[in-house]
């Protein structure tokens, strides 16, 4: 698997999917706060807390950047 990274670095599949998992959720987060409160009252419980509170938030932020750091690099291939 290929990323779109400098000069297509390989990754690994599970990668791919953690990064693709994390950024939907740094998305959802991202779109509900732009909601007004009376809206962000009607989702259930879970959601609010995993993606509205404090805390959600500031792992939606914190997860990708940690993850890239302590993520096993790949040697890159030879040509």
């Amino acid at each position: 698997i290929k990323t779109f990274g400098a000069d297509a670095a390989p990754g690994s599949w599970w990668q791919t999917i953690v990064f693709s998992l994390l950024q939907v959720g740094l998305l959802i987060s991202i779109v509900l706060s732009f909601l007004p409160q009376e809206v962000i009252n009607h989702l259930t419980v879970p959601t609010r807390e995993i993606f509205t509170s404090f805390w959600g938030k500031s792992a939606w932020l914190i997860l990708p950047v940690g993850l890239m750091a302590i993520a096993p690099k790949q040697k890159k291939e030879e040509d």
